[in-house]
């Protein structure tokens, strides 16, 4: 199997993963950026094992989606694919971050400190997934707003113009997901989907 259809594939491993692990996570309603330290230190004993599980299957992901970004890159052979793959870099490095915070919370770590770091970690995330257009344009929105909210105040609205920017990134990544899996080895540069030049990240 070549890196291109390789990478199709990683996308919809990607999507699959953190749609699930996401609605799991939410089901078990995690505590909000302005949660009091001991609601977030419950939070985190009551849950280890599942947040624990979570961090693992993130990092799975996250393999999914540095073998899709490189395809990508091999397939489309311009300068958007390698601004998507800087994207997929930098979120690499910010969400190990968010997971070691997460670990060291069900470890029993200060929450008073930890949940402020995952909170900051969290919204500059965010801009790893903004190098784009389309949906990036609004979770780049959320994301630069969100450096003022990262104590939970702030302007409301904003998680959901990101959850709106995100799940427009997840839909792309799917349908490119198909434009590499079918494209041919030979095929050269292809031209990228409508929702295309959104972003080659998250």
């Amino acid at each position: 199997m070549g890196l291109t259809r390789l990478a199709g594939f990683g996308a919809f491993g990607f999507v699959v993963i953190i749609l699930g692990l996401n609605a799991v996570l939410e089901s078990t309603k995690p505590p909000a950026g302005d949660a009091q330290t001991a609601d977030v230190a419950r939070y985190f004993a009551e849950h280890t094992d599942l947040v624990r599980t979570g961090v693992a299957l993130a990092a799975v992901a996250w393999v999914f989606i540095s073998v899709f970004a490189a395809g990508v890159l091999a397939h489309q052979r311009d300068a958007w694919a390698a601004v998507g793959m800087i994207g997929i870099a930098m979120q690499n490095v910010l969400f190990a971050g968010v997971s070691a915070a997460r670990l060291a919370l069900t470890a029993g770590g200060d929450p008073a400190t930890l949940w402020q770091l995952h909170n900051a970690l969290w919204v500059t995330n965010s801009v790893g997934l903004g190098l784009g257009l389309t949906s990036a344009a609004l979770l780049l929105v959320a994301a630069i707003a969100g450096v003022y909210t990262v104590d939970g105040g702030g302007p409301g609205g904003l998680s959901v113009v990101g959850l709106i920017g995100w799940l427009l990134w997840a839909a792309w990544l799917a349908i490119f997901g198909v434009v590499l899996v079918r494209a041919k080895q030979s095929a050269g540069t292809a031209m990228m989907p409508n929702l295309s030049r959104a972003a080659v990240t998250r």
